[in-house]
């Protein structure tokens, strides 16, 4: 991509990509050979300093209003990184969560989510390198659909706030969870445990089946007993 002019014949783009995405921004000037060259020579320093990590999106197009614009015309929004961004957005969401939201939402992003992204900026995490990221993951399915609900939270409001283009989050979905029925016994198999048994054993596993309290029920009505 380069400098050309537009449709109009009244201006010139300059077009090229930065960190993924296609920038298509006007140059107020007719598209005079000397503009085109002036043009070309402006694409060539923007891709410069794209490869150089020294390009300022303002310096060069202060008064666009492109998505791109929206994106990274803002030196500190296109500079933030992901521990910057999950602590703000924890901080903005803390008051209306109950005690135990704060404390589990809290631990994954200080304990799980900065550890591995913390210096990352936000505009550059994708979901590619979540997936990655969560190969490495030994515990429960359930403990990481819950560590990714504050990075889940984040990208959202990032998203809707126009900070990102895209929301990473909506390609990566939440782990299967396998939640077994309960297999009661049968008549015939209480019948027969019964049978097996005698004195208290007998009695308590009778006042469990017939009762049908759960097992946390039962330990706390032995546990009042031993007082």
């Amino acid at each position: 991509m380069s400098a050309y002019p537009r449709k109009d014949g009244k201006s010139i783009t300059i077009d090229f990509y930065y960190r993924g995405v296609r920038c298509r921004e006007t140059v107020k000037l007719s598209p005079t050979k000397a503009n085109l060259r002036y043009g070309n020579n402006l694409h060539a320093t923007i891709l410069h300093e794209i490869a150089t990590n020294t390009f300022e999106f303002r310096k060069h197009f202060p008064h666009s209003t492109t998505k791109a614009a929206r994106i990274f015309g803002n030196a500190s929004a296109g500079n933030i990184t992901i521990e910057e961004s999950l602590l703000t957005w924890f901080d903005s969401n803390q008051a209306r969560w109950k005690k135990w939201t704060c404390k589990t939402n809290l631990q994954s992003i200080n304990s799980v989510l900065i550890p591995a992204f913390r210096d990352i900026r936000l505009v550059d995490l994708n979901a590619p390198m979540i997936r990655e990221w969560l190969r490495t993951f030994t515990c429960s399915n359930k403990r990481i659909n819950n560590i990714l609900i504050p990075l889940r939270g984040m990208f959202k409001d990032a998203y809707m706030d126009e900070l990102i283009e895209q929301n990473p989050m909506d390609r990566i979905k939440n782990f299967p969870i396998s939640t077994k029925e309960p297999r009661p016994f049968s008549m015939d198999e209480q019948e027969k445990i019964l049978s097996a048994l005698s004195g208290q054993v007998k009695n308590y596993f009778s006042f469990a089946f017939y009762t049908g309290l759960r097992t946390a029920e039962l330990i706390a009505l032995r546990s009042g007993q031993s007082h």
